[in-house]
């Protein structure tokens, strides 16, 4: 698959991110996010399991800067996945 066929997925992680949903399962398993990742592994004929393919997603937007996994701390307490660049 392409890129351009995880933008509703990326954009699904992101708008549950904003909304206060901070570990993955939160992120994985409701609505918009679980429908686009079931959705995906049904259409890649792999018997992928959806939560993969969110696994895979969160990483890859780690890696590209749109989002940042931190620890909760006394410092940070809004630990978890966050999106970069924005204040907890």
């Amino acid at each position: 698959m392409k890129n351009e066929d995880y933008f509703a997925l990326d954009e699904a992680i992101i708008d549950a991110i904003k909304s206060g949903r901070r570990e993955f399962y939160e992120i994985a398993y409701r609505d918009a996010v679980d429908a686009e990742a079931k959705r995906l592994a049904d259409g890649d004929g792999s018997r992928t399991e959806p939560w993969r393919i969110v696994d895979r997603r969160l990483q890859a937007m780690r890696k590209a800067g749109r989002i940042a996994y931190s620890r909760q701390s006394k410092k940070n307490p809004a630990g978890g996945w966050n999106v970069a660049g924005a204040s907890a």
